[in-house]
């Protein structure tokens, strides 16, 4: 595998971060109509950090 290709997951996991810290400011009423959750809570952060985590867990 080209390296190139090796950083696309984790450049695509830095991409749904942008994403996940950018949407409660650019659309917090669809944010929160998704997560059920005040886009700028600390539920919401936390929810964030434990989709952020699952994602970048190691699969065997």
């Amino acid at each position: 595998m080209r390296l190139a290709a090796m950083a696309r997951p984790a450049m695509f996991v830095l991409l749904v971060a942008y994403a996940l810290t950018f949407a409660p400011i650019a659309l917090p009423r669809v944010v929160e109509g998704i997560v059920g959750a005040d886009p700028l809570s600390k539920e919401y952060r936390e929810w964030v950090a434990g989709q952020l985590a699952a994602m970048t867990r190691r699969r065997s």
